[in-house]
């Protein structure tokens, strides 16, 4: 996680109450607040964090035929319109109107990931946004967050 908070981001919480027990209200120290208790949250270590993956892994060759191209455009075609997009600000919408050309492309970088085991680190980055839970709003740990991805 980068800690960068995206630029044009209003935080709807108005008021917070930080581990110190002081009230804060400014937005800048709102947001900051929750981007610590989301940092918290997601960055301690994994169950099995010490194993090795290239040990401990196995995994299977992939090939992605002729027979995939049509899934990918299948799963391109079924994608919900109108919804939120990722950092990329890429609209499920225009996908879908990227006919053939742009499924081949996809496919493409879908085979690259499957070759190499690893995603850019763009693929990375989501959107956080808190979503309260239950109990005292004023405090981060009764917030959840969803993550919104690229499409």
């Amino acid at each position: 996680m980068t800690g960068e908070v995206k630029v044009g981001f209003k935080s709807q919480i108005r008021i917070l109450v930080d581990g110190t027990r002081t009230i804060i209200t400014e937005e800048r120290q709102v947001i900051n607040q929750f981007k610590e208790h989301f940092e918290d949250l997601l960055n301690r270590p994994s169950i099995g964090h010490d194993l090795n993956p290239s040990e401990d892994c196995l995994t299977a060759e992939i090939d992605i035929d002729a027979s995939k191209y049509k899934e990918i455009e299948n799963l391109i075609k079924r994608l919900k319109n109108n919804k939120a997009t990722g950092e990329n600000s890429i609209v499920t919408e225009l996908l879908k109107k990227g006919g053939t050309i742009l499924v081949s492309k996809i496919t493409e970088v879908i085979k690259t990931v499957w070759k190499t085991e690893t995603i850019s680190e763009e693929w990375k980055t989501a959107i956080i946004c808190p979503i309260f839970k239950k109990g005292n709003p004023t405090k981060t740990e009764n917030y959840k967050g969803i993550s919104l991805l690229d499409t």
